[in-house]
């Protein structure tokens, strides 16, 4: 637990935590479970049309009035993303930095940020330059993109800040199921449904596997999104029996699933470093992904997993199959993935984010 003399002295802003889905969030709400008190303001929330932008300049008023009437904040910790994340946390970090010379930390979470940056306007690139160079630190989630933004901008200070995860502490993390050898293996997808994902990418893969291993396993997926548009390729492609979409899976419902499931499967096109395969490796599962973003400092080929180049649907395909052969392994590249999982748990990037706000408050330990 980050101490009081710490944690008081910190504003973290970025998407809200409680409602909203998907993977930042996630993270930060792990973030609230290390700080004492968790000084957070949101800035984005999950609506639609006008509403959002709305509740995004009350929340930003709401940060301004904050600053104001707490002096005592010295850093101000922004989550951000692509796109209109940037935007909304540029404003806040102008309004922090030059108005209430308040430190700032960015801390870049979206693997599609070099995307972002590469295609944008010379105008929005001068405003992501200053963001990155005159902020006091830039978190990162993967040597790879510490590389990008060592070669891309001049940061002040650049830090990789890993993702973390919980321990699984029961029996369940071992993945020792009979079904492995005796019933259906369950592939589990987690993350949004869309292409940028790689969802359609799994479903035409399993249309690839012969029939007569249809009913040797089922490929599970939980999100929210393009729903409809998944739920006609699935018919499209009779793979209804095999392909199930479960829903979006939080609390219990998503611990059953992770204990149920025997390996995880996430074909993104861009990434970070994803936080269900951290929970993946937590739970002692094997991978199959790409080799995008911080995914290749989770999962080794051939060791707690296999990678693939985002689109590559035959690759995808055979190392799914790779499993429907080999289950023995399952158990095999679990454990490897339990050894890695280690290095990710609370404990050990606690450390880290300790460093980093003491340098930036010149206290000493």
């Amino acid at each position: 637990m980050l101490p009081n003399e710490i944690s008081s002295k910190v504003l973290n802003v970025g998407p809200d935590y409680i409602q909203n889905k998907g993977g930042i969030p996630a993270v930060i709400k792990m973030y609230s479970q290390l700080y004492d008190p968790f000084i957070f303001i949101p800035t984005y929330f999950a609506r639609k049309g006008l509403a959002v932008h709305l509740l995004s300049l009350k929340q930003i008023l709401s940060i301004t009035l904050f600053l104001h009437r707490n002096s005592q904040i010295q850093i101000v910790h922004i989550h951000g993303a692509a796109k209109g994340s940037f935007y909304r946390k540029y404003i806040i970090f102008l309004l922090s930095k030059y108005i209430f010379r308040k430190k700032v930390i960015y801390h870049v979470h979206s693997g599609a940020f070099p995307t972002f940056y590469k295609n944008s306007h010379h105008v929005v690139k001068i405003c992501i330059r200053h963001f990155v160079e005159h902020s006091e630190a830039v978190i990162c989630l993967s040597e790879l993109w510490r590389s990008f933004f060592a070669e891309t901008f001049k940061p002040k200070e650049l830090l990789v800040l890993r993702n973390m995860v919980e321990k699984v502490t029961d029996e369940t993390q071992y993945k020792l199921q009979t079904t492995y050898k005796n019933g259906k293996v369950i592939f589990l997808f987690l993350g949004m449904v869309r292409e940028s994902k790689g969802v359609y990418d799994l479903v035409k893969a399993a249309s690839q596997i012969p029939v007569k291993h249809r009913y040797t396993y089922e490929i599970w997926i939980a999100g929210e999104g393009e729903v409809d548009k998944l739920n006609v390729l699935i018919e499209e492609l009779a793979l209804t029996d095999t392909v199930k979409y479960i829903g979006w899976l939080d609390g219990e419902k998503k611990t059953e699933a992770m204990r149920k499931a025997s390996i995880l499967v996430l074909p993104s096109y861009y990434e970070g470093s994803p936080v269900c395969i951290l929970e993946a490796l937590a739970y002692g599962m094997p991978v199959v992904s790409t080799d995008v973003g911080g995914i290749p400092e989770l999962v080794q080929n051939n060791y707690n997993g296999f990678l693939s180049k985002p689109g590559e649907i035959e690759a995808l395909r055979d190392n799914i199959f790779y499993f429907l052969n080999n289950r023995d392994q399952i158990n095999v590249f679990g454990i490897n993935s339990l050894k890695i999982s280690t290095v990710y748990y609370k404990d050990s990037v606690l450390s880290s984010i300790n460093d980093v706000y003491y340098n930036l408050l010149k206290i000493s330990l």
